[in-house]
């Protein structure tokens, strides 16, 4: 019988899939994502909904909370402490 207990493995999970997103749109490989990779992201997801317009002014909101050593990107843990709020 595992030690872990549902809740745990949940967030394993969660987590898994984070860094699975994270990863997918980080086109440049340079573990941050930018704005580029944030806005194509969210256009490629849903292009009827999200188109550049829409996008742009999301991105810069999202960068502009979320970049707390405000290089212009969002780390791992950057993502991962917003993402846990």
């Amino acid at each position: 019988m595992s030690n872990y207990r549902a809740s745990e493995v949940f967030e394993e999970d969660e987590q898994d899939d984070r860094y699975y997103w994270f990863s997918l749109h980080d086109y440049n490989n340079d573990e941050h994502l930018d704005g580029h990779e944030l806005r194509y992201a969210w256009m490629a997801s849903n292009p009827e909904k999200y188109s550049k317009e829409v996008v742009e002014p999301m991105v810069d909101k999202i960068i502009e909370r979320d970049d707390t050593d405000n290089d212009g990107r969002i780390s791992w843990a950057e993502y991962l402490s917003a993402n846990n709020k």
